[in-house]
């Protein structure tokens, strides 16, 4: 699986999302040249070895539900910056350029991030901070 390319209803310019990461899920799309937005069902492409809906690894340990919701939150937050930022990213050679080109959305999202986390939760911050390892820095030295 890699890239699923959906066209906007508006003007025609072509969006990419992550198959693999959006699996069966209904996501809502923004064209970024006439902000359009539209909603779009990921399901795998037909006989495509490995259709199946991907499951996301749990972290080690029992999560309580707060982290595991804090975790959905953050990978939201982050994958939306990362497809925002998708061809910036993918030029990027390094981390420091990956985090140069998102740092103000990456900022923005933290805030959002922790101020929709419930107060208690004390691993809030550090979650976060994984999820952007994860998924902006893959790949990057």
């Amino acid at each position: 699986m890699g890239l699923r390319f959906f066209a906007c209803p508006k003007c025609g310019r072509k969006a990419a999302l992550d198959e693999e990461r959006y699996m069966n899920l209904h996501v809502h799309i923004r064209c970024r040249k006439c902000r359009g937005t539209w909603w779009e069902v990921v399901v795998p492409a037909r006989n495509t070895p490995g259709s199946e809906p991907a499951v996301e690894p749990e972290p080690s340990g029992e999560a309580t539900p707060e982290e595991k919701e804090a975790r959905r939150l953050a990978r939201f937050i982050v994958s939306e910056i990362k497809l925002y930022h998708q061809s910036d990213i993918e030029r990027a050679a390094t981390r420091r350029e990956v985090f140069e080109s998102v740092k103000k959305d990456l900022e923005l999202g933290r805030r959002h991030y922790l101020g929709r986390i419930p107060p208690g939760l004390q691993d809030g911050a550090r979650i976060f901070d994984q999820v952007v390892e994860e998924i902006l820095y893959r790949g990057k030295k």
